[in-house]
């Protein structure tokens, strides 16, 4: 049976994670309006791209793509593959397996069948999303600090992740889909809510903070966490709580008070609700740890 699109994401970035030591970076640059003839056979090595700005067609032996703005595409330099110059700015990250090592031609078999079913695929990833690993990448390819092989395959992997993600978004008439723009918006109101827990937090001054009514910007924080707003501070003041109760010495009175519960009484409740334990049988397991 043929595997989905996410599949084949899947398993390249399965394979990519249980591979780290095999893997060997080759280059990785950003370079603008100039094509490209890849004759099959001349090279043995994978891309991974991301088209920044403008459009390019890639010939193949069996036919044409059209990749657009803000999309992830894959190509295996074995197979023929050619781009005229234009008007196109793109990101490319280029590796290949080490030599010399027992598994290398089976996961070099394995790298081909996933590229053989990715390279006619493409994956919209908005730039807010991914223009930091990008310039992060390069940034430790130039350098070259300690570890920096590492550090780029760890944020190879992240942009893998994100075009993973980004299958969920493919029906734009899917409100999760209209509330992705949003997801820098989302993750700023999280660093707030973690600086915050002490506080009384209103939706209104969050909306009125991000030009977005509170219902609006409600709903945009559940289609991007899955979880409305105040649940999900209520999860986050839970596990500073769980922090505080193996950690500390203060009264469960104390934590929520700390925590801008209110009472005990309504933290226990949360608590248990949310781990299935209340605050001072959660103490008294991991302290006899």
């Amino acid at each position: 049976m043929k595997c989905s699109n996410q599949n084949h994401l899947e398993i390249l970035i399965e394979t990519l994670k249980a591979n780290l030591n095999t893997i060997e970076i080759n280059s990785t640059a950003i370079w603008s309006n100039t094509g490209w003839t890849i004759e099959g056979g001349a090279w043995d090595n994978f891309e991974i791209y991301y088209l920044i700005e403008g459009s390019v067609q890639i010939k193949y032996e069996n036919g044409i793509k059209t990749v657009y703005s803000e999309e992830v595409f894959f190509m295996d330099n074995a197979i023929f593959n050619q781009c005229e110059d234009g008007k196109f700015t793109i990101f490319g990250f280029n590796f290949g397996i080490v030599q010399n090592k027992a598994l290398s031609i089976a996961l070099y078999k394995t790298l081909q069948n996933c590229y053989s079913n990715l390279s006619q695929e493409k994956y919209k990833v908005g730039k807010n999303l991914i223009i930091n690993y990008l310039t992060e990448i390069t940034k430790e390819y130039i350098m070259k600090q300690e570890q920096f092989d590492l550090n780029i395959k760890m944020f190879v992997l992240q942009v893998l992740v994100k075009a993973l993600r980004s299958i969920n978004f493919e029906n734009k008439g899917n409100v999760r889909y209209k509330s992705l723009k949003y997801t820098d918006t989302v993750s700023k109101i999280i660093l707030f809510l973690s600086e915050n827990l002490h506080c009384s937090i209103s939706l209104d001054e969050i909306g009125k903070t991000h030009n977005l009514s509170k219902r609006y910007l409600d709903q945009i924080f559940k289609d991007v966490t899955g979880y409305p707003i105040i649940q999900y501070l209520q999860l986050l003041k839970v596990e500073r709580a769980k922090k505080l109760l193996v950690s500390s010495t203060l009264s469960i009175l104390e934590i929520a008070l700390d925590l801008n519960f209110g009472s005990s009484q309504y933290l226990s409740y949360i608590f248990k609700k949310e781990t299935g334990f209340s605050p001072g049988e959660y103490r008294k397991m991991n302290r006899m740890k």
